[in-house]
Parts: structure tokens; C-alpha cells; sequence
């Protein structure tokens, strides 16, 4: 056989030319029905990755279209986030410290600090100049 022959070269064999021998023999010996089971998993794996790939053109258009609310997050936002600017909406304007907005959602005022200045950045709340920052909704967007 060929491959018979190739394995009993005298010369060096590259080490690529080495592995699609044994690709050749290994596909030689394979039963139809393992054969079939391959080329199942093939087509299954590049369904996937056609599906990864149109979740994510989704999602882009999607983001593309939105802006984080209270009412609705937008693809962005976690759930911190989330939980923080609807408790700093439901305070109105009066707001709420960010420790108080942390008690509220049950999380370390340092994760809440972060999380409300995250939310500052992407304009949905405002942090006052005052010493504690009291924290309100910037958007009438946000208050919906």
C-alpha cells in the first residue's frame, strides 16, 4: 500500500507529511459508521459556529438600536447595574448615597460605587458634588 511505503522511507519525513499519514490511516480504517459519526460532528460543530456568528450580528444590531432604561437595560447592563438604576429611580429625585443604594441591593458599597460610576459614564445617573455623592437618574429616559 502507499502508506505502507511512505512509513518505510529512508529519507526524513517532514513532520506535516507525518500526521496526514496518519490522518490517511486513520481514515482508512474507520467503519461507514464512524465515518457518518464524523461528518455529523462536522456539520453539527459548523451549525454552531454559524449560529455564534448570527447571535452576535443580533446582538450588535441590537445594542446599535438601544439605550439602557430603567424600564429596559439593554444588552450592556448587568444586573448590578441594573438593580442600582432602578433603585436610584425609584428614590426620585431625592436619590440615594451610594451606600444606600448598596444596602438596598445587597452588595459591598465598593461593587456599587463602581457599578453607579459605570452608569454616570453611560449618562444614566448623576453623582452630586456633595460629600456624601448622592447619586440621581440624569435621563428623563431613565425615569420612564
Amino acid at each position: 500500500m502507499v502508506v505502507h511505503s511512505c512509513v518505510e522511507l529512508s529519507q526524513p519525513v517532514a513532520p506535516l507529511t507525518n500526521v496526514i499519514v496518519v490522518i490517511v490511516v486513520m481514515i482508512m480504517i474507520m467503519t461507514p459508521r464512524e465515518r457518518a459519526v464524523v461528518g455529523l460532528a462536522e456539520d453539527v460543530g459548523k451549525a454552531l459556529l454559524l449560529f455564534a456568528e448570527r447571535l452576535r450580528a443580533e446582538e450588535d444590531s441590537t445594542a446599535a438600536r438601544s439605550t439602557p432604561t430603567a424600564a429596559t437595560p439593554g444588552p450592556r447592563l448587568g444586573g448590578t447595574q441594573a438593580a442600582l438604576l432602578e433603585v436610584v429611580r425609584t428614590a426620585g429625585e431625592n436619590g440615594l448615597t451610594t451606600k444606600e443604594a448598596a444596602v438596598q441591593v445587597d452588595v459591598p458599597p465598593s461593587n456599587a460605587t463602581r457599578a453607579l460610576k459605570t452608569l454616570e459614564e453611560r449618562g444614566l445617573v448623576t453623582a452630586s458634588t456633595d460629600s456624601p455623592v448622592v447619586w440621581t437618574v440624569s435621563s428623563p429616559a431613565a425615569l420612564a
